[in-house]
């Protein structure tokens, strides 16, 4: 619509699942030899979706914070060094899991899940085993406090005779057909993956029938940051 000195001004035009319109922009300032930029949207919902507002809020929030983060990147180095991409649906062979369930808020979860990983590969170093399947199974989702329960978990197949104490829990991912997206990149990103796959599977009007979770093809302790690889999955009917 504009661009000013210190700010790009422009609509933005929902269209799904409700129409709206809502006056957004970027604006700049100067900070020391660096710019703060700051990322505002204005609008409405209609009445009856009240109830709403507070989780539009924080998807809106994520997805602001997130697209900053990849705008910093593409300032400062030139690109954005990740991408994301959908696999389709296929059967997953499914294994039982072990692992330990936190809640905390999102602000937090890169130490929690942190903290909880290390805690497990402590104990199968310390029994001179390893996992083959590493996973983060997320149960309950609340977006309205931007609580998350995850479960960070490795598969058991290959841990007979390792004593876990109370504080693990166990779990199953049946074998069914899973629809997959795949990020390649920094965890910084991985919302993206999250956002396309959710955003496909309404679009596709599938039905989703389990819990989504993350499985990660490789490890953040030996891996570069962008060639990191996580698939999102959901499982469907």
């Amino acid at each position: 619509e504009s661009i000013e000195d210190k700010a790009i001004n422009y609509n933005l035009e929902f269209i799904k699942p409700f129409k709206s319109k809502a006056k957004t922009s970027f604006e700049f300032e100067k900070d020391g030899e660096k710019t703060k930029v700051t990322w505002t949207m204005d609008g409405n919902m209609p009445f009856f979706l009240f109830f709403m507002i507070k989780t539009m809020q924080s998807w809106i929030e994520m997805d602001y914070d997130r697209g900053l983060t990849m705008l910093k990147s593409m300032i400062e180095t030139g690109k954005v060094d990740a991408d994301t991409t959908i696999e389709g649906t296929n059967l997953f062979k499914g294994f039982s899991y072990i692992g330990l369930k936190r809640t905390c808020k999102m602000k937090d979860m890169p130490k929690e899940m942190t903290e909880c990983f290390e805690t497990i590969v402590a104990k199968l170093k310390e029994e001179g085993k390893w996992a083959e399947h590493w996973i983060s199974v997320y149960p309950k989702v609340n977006m309205k406090t931007k609580e998350f329960t995850f479960i960070a978990a490795v598969s058991t197949e290959a841990l007979e005779g390792v004593d876990f104490d109370k504080d693990f829990l166990r779990g199953k991912l049946k074998e069914q057909p899973m629809f997959e997206v795949k990020h390649r990149g920094s965890y910084d990103y991985l919302g993206n993956a999250w956002s396309m796959g959710m955003m496909h599977t309404r679009a596709k009007k599938m039905k989703v029938n389990g819990k989504p979770f993350e499985y990660y093809w490789n490890s953040p302790k030996d891996t570069e940051p962008n060639k990191l690889e996580t698939s999102i999955y959901f499982p469907v009917k």
